[in-house]
């Protein structure tokens, strides 16, 4: 009993080959439910997979990288000024390019064909593609040369690097670092804002309070912009940008005018607590925060996501569910669901994609078969199978849940062995103390007999 109870567990919770291929699908829904894939078709559905796979995204990642550094070496031979052609090689290798990312789009419409344009990885993947093949088109067969205009264009197939984008959901710190970078941006823009107000105001009162100081020691030296460091608002903005912020040449402005005029540390102290102490290790701060903030909505963001897709693949499930109630009676037998699981293909695969075989149906059947009626509504089978596929403390529990039905009515049938038992031996003590008490009578009633025979005789 026990062996066959741990088989019919290990067969529900799956082997661990399908634990991995279930854990590397989204929220767990199989790619079968997925609207964004060509379930129409098995062989399109097929190669759909394939393109996700782990390994041909690492492909096109490197190729991708291959891509940048094409372009990284187109752009440092047409700079300005320098005198340098174009390797052959690279026109080469850039014409393969664009001819493998053409026929890698051209692969994809074949596949997904209208779904396509639910993905926005694929309609970035159609413009820089398109955008390419034009631009090849004007320069080859138009005969335009390649101007700056025309060449800043051609940049735009740096684009394509938001592909590999898609590398970083492998990885989860990567991905959190994307958002948090991401989500900081509005800080970081805002803490701009605020230092630069603050350099502003500080570059007016040293217009009026250092220029004069420092004028009139560097006049007389060799400095060409020592001089005029403080002579405008722009000019003493630059300086305290370079001395205090970038923490450069402090050596060479600042101290030479604290040591003509040492009230001036006045000033160079409220610059330095108010903008490198205070303002920037705030900002610092505000990134932080919210790169934390972003960490909370992408948890919530991902939770809803999971949420759509796993009421878009329910609804798809629904769909061929309902396919199998032949009676339209709103309720399906066991049957009927393995008649569809050997009939309709679709239902088939939809169920081997969560790891559920002909032979573990009828088990599975009977878990999600929470009421014993012997039939399941479409609503119950679709609510109790992802229930039973997605949350593992479900899924054990259920599994707790039969194994407590089996071992009561093998209590049952225990206490009904033993009911048996006690009555048989109940039984067996009746009839050994009627022999007895039959026995007994006999010997009595032989010895009356003598006891006669006796007298008679005396």
């Amino acid at each position: 009993m026990r062996g066959i109870m741990r088989g019919r567990i290990s067969a529900l919770l799956g082997s661990p080959a399908m634990k991995t291929q279930q854990s590397a699908k989204w929220g767990g829904i199989p790619d079968m439910l997925d609207p964004r894939m060509p379930t129409d078709s098995p062989i399109r559905f097929k190669l759909a997979v394939l393109s996700k796979s782990l390994t041909a995204e690492i492909i096109l990642g490197l190729m991708i990288a291959f891509n940048v550094g094409l372009i990284i070496i187109e752009v440092d031979s047409g700079a300005v000024g320098v005198e340098r052609e174009i390797p052959a090689w690279v026109e080469v290798a850039n014409l393969i390019m664009l001819t493998t990312f053409s026929l890698e789009l051209l692969f994809k419409c074949a596949v997904y064909q209208s779904k396509i344009f639910l993905d926005a990885f694929h309609l970035i993947d159609a413009f820089v593609v398109l955008l390419d093949l034009s631009i090849y088109a004007v320069e080859e067969f138009a005969g335009m040369e390649a101007t700056s205009a025309f060449s800043a264009v051609r940049l735009l197939r740096i684009i394509r690097i938001l592909r590999a984008v898609r590398l970083l959901r492998k990885s989860r710190e990567l991905s959190m670092l994307m958002l948090s970078f991401l989500a900081s941006l509005s800080a970081v823009f805002w803490g701009v804002i605020m230092v630069i107000v603050m350099v502003t105001l500080w570059a007016i009162l040293a217009v009026q309070l250092i220029h004069p100081i420092n004028y009139r020691i560097w006049v007389d030296r060799d400095c060409e912009r020592c001089p005029h460091a403080f002579e405008s608002v722009w000019q003493s903005a630059l300086t305290l940008l370079q001395t205090v912020i970038a923490g450069d040449s402090w050596g060479n402005l600042a101290l030479p005018i604290l040591e003509a005029e040492p009230i001036t540390l006045i000033y160079f102290a409220g610059v330095i607590v108010s903008v490198d102490l205070a303002m920037l290790n705030l900002i610092l701060a505000v990134i932080v925060d919210s790169a934390q903030d972003a960490r909370s909505v992408s948890d919530h963001e991902r939770a809803l996501q999971m949420e759509k897709d796993f009421n878009q693949a329910t609804q798809q499930l629904y769909r061929l569910c309902r396919r199998l109630d032949l009676d339209n009676s709103g309720k399906i037998d066991p049957s009927e669901f393995v008649r569809g699981f050997e009939q309709d293909q679709d239902f088939a695969d939809c169920l081997k994609g969560m790891g559920i075989g002909g032979r573990d149906l009828e088990w599975v059947l009977s878990i999600l078969d929470k009421d014993d009626s012997g039939d399941i509504s479409p609503d119950e089978f679709v609510d109790q199978l992802y229930k039973l596929r997605t949350h593992e403390t479900h899924q054990i529990l259920s599994t707790l849940t039969d194994v407590r039905k089996l071992l009561r009515e093998l209590a049952v049938t225990q206490a009904g062995v033993i009911m048996h038992n006690t009555e048989m031996s109940n039984l067996r003590a009746d009839s050994a103390n009627d022999d007895e008490a039959k026995l007994r009578a006999f010997s009595s009633r032989d010895t009356a007999s003598e006891v006669s025979c006796v007298d008679c005789i005396t």
